[in-house]
């Protein structure tokens, strides 16, 4: 025999799917692992592995007949007809990811630096207009070379500090407050939490909070630690319990892992179908594998405050301010009030001799839009945020069944009792019609007993439970044990 027909004939899965593609063509929907390899030539282990790496990546489907054969089934084929859709989603949501991470720190310190502009001006004219008012009304009982008197001054020192004592007490509020609750002793230094400075509270309450980025590992590492818990043998229902996932969901996960993690998939006598991964039951300690994994319905979904962490006093001070802008910028577009305009008032013509100097731009429609679009963005978010809601509320009612369903695949639930446990998730009914289209996705089927009694059943994650108590029960403790060191590359190092 030639060393290449000795040679193990094990190619790498991805490699093994593109001759399946090629050999079986694209149009191909159900096929066994005997097909496969009479086609193309390739050996049957050869054969599953890239027909467990295609369910994956064409989103199939597994049957089993009565006998327990398996046949791969491909709705579209070995085609990809999401692809573009997502491809495109995808390449924007990188695009937007980038611009918005560049801009993001100019667009803080810009936003808040406006909202202080604008509002120091406008306090500014109306101090200015204020003096020229009280001049010009004292000027037709007095001298007109009276000057500026005492009592001016007076004015101009309580108007000014009234402004100033306001402007600094609305930012020092915080740390006067926790001054005095130290000095009070109710709270200690190291207690205080950091406080996010001024543009980042001005930022979150324009554009909500910052989320942190999701683990896009997080629930194959889940299903990972649950595989090693249950003696490497898991069914649907596990990965459906730890994701949260829908059942086709599910076996798309469960079938990229077969390939990634060396898995193997088996028929029980029943016909039902589980998956076995010895290879990751190996551990130098027992100790470090998980003795608990979390479900999903232990992790509910929450959706973020709408303006993050920011403290109701925070938010009124920046909506103060902003209102302040917005209701003297609409009174400058009402009156015209250019800067050639104030100006004159300033040097004390009357208003009525004060020509036209056009529409007012830089006092008056420039901060008119800038702070309508302030108060205008958190209230657009405030509605999208309702979305955010409501599927927050849908996936935690799917845990809450998932919960009773996984726990007791063989019974016959009525419609009412999964109802409540939905409502028990959510926190509100569920619609008829769009729960019994979550139960079928869930893997259930509906049926009606001869009293007229409808029974939700789920028999294939029932089937699938029973066969893996006793595949379990059948695992062998040394598939986790290690045999004894014969090498250690370390003991090759030379002597410090």
């Amino acid at each position: 025999m030639s060393e290449a027909l000795a040679r193990p004939r094990v190619l790498e899965a991805q490699k093994v799917a593109d001759t399946l593609v090629e050999k079986l063509g694209a149009s191909i929907r159900d096929v066994t692992v005997a097909d496969a390899s009479a086609k193309t030539g390739l050996a049957l282990r050869d054969a599953e592995k890239g027909l467990q790496w295609a369910l994956a990546e064409y989103r199939g489907h597994l049957k089993v007949t009565e006998g327990g054969d398996l046949i791969f089934h491909f709705p579209t084929g070995f085609t990809k007809p999401w692809k573009t859709k997502e491809t495109m989603q995808e390449w924007l949501a990188r695009v937007g990811k980038s611009l918005w991470a560049v801009a993001k720190v100019a667009i803080k310190v810009w936003i808040l630096a406006a909202i202080i502009f604008y509002t120091a001006i406008f306090v500014a004219i109306i101090i200015g207009m204020t003096l020229a008012a009280l001049a010009g009304r004292s000027s037709d009982d007095r001298d007109d070379d009276r000057g500026f008197t005492f009592g001016d001054y007076l004015m101009w020192r309580v108007i000014t500090d009234l402004v100033g004592d306001a402007i600094w007490a609305t930012f020092h509020y915080r740390a006067i407050r926790d001054y005095e609750e130290m000095a009070a002793g109710r709270i200690r230094p190291q207690d205080r939490k950091p406080r996010k400075r001024l543009y980042e509270r001005v930022f979150q309450f324009i554009f909500g909070p910052e989320g942190k980025p999701a683990d896009p590992l997080e629930d194959e590492k889940r299903v990972l630690a649950i595989i090693r818990q249950r003696h490497g043998r898991i069914g649907m229902a596990d990965v459906m319990a730890v994701t949260g996932l829908t059942h086709d969901e599910a076996e798309r996960l469960i079938t990229r892992l077969l390939v990634d993690y060396e898995g193997e998939i088996e028929v029980s006598e029943a016909g039902a179908v589980f998956y076995i991964f010895k290879d990751l039951r190996k551990t130098v300690d027992e100790k470090a594998l998980p003795a608990t994994v979390p479900m999903s319905w232990e992790l509910p979904v929450r959706v973020a405050p709408l303006t993050g962490d920011n403290t109701a006093g925070s938010n009124l001070t920046i909506a103060a301010l902003n209102g302040f802008n917005l209701v003297a910028s609409g009174f400058a577009i009402a009156s015209d009030l250019t800067l050639a305009k104030i100006n004159a008032i300033l040097q004390g013509i009357p208003i009525e001799r004060i020509g036209d100097t056009g529409p007012a731009i830089f006092l008056g429609w420039i901060p008119f839009a800038y702070s309508l679009s302030i108060f205008a963005l958190p209230a657009g978010r405030a509605v999208a945020r309702l979305k955010d809601v409501a599927k927050a509320k849908w996936e935690n009612g799917k845990r809450a069944l998932l919960q009773l369903i996984t726990r007791d695949p063989v019974a016959h639930h009525p419609p009412e009792r999964l109802a409540r446990a939905y409502e028990n998730g959510a926190g509100e009914k569920p619609e008829e019609k769009a729960l019994d289209q979550l139960l079928l996705k869930l893997g259930g089927d509906l049926e009606v007993t001869d009293d007229g009694r409808a029974r939700w059943r789920f028999p294939e994650l029932a089937r699938e439970a029973a066969a893996l108590t006793e595949a379990r029960q059948g695992a062998s403790a040394t598939e986790k044990q290690l045999g004894a060191v014969v090498y250690d590359s370390s003991k090759d190092l030379p002597p410090n």
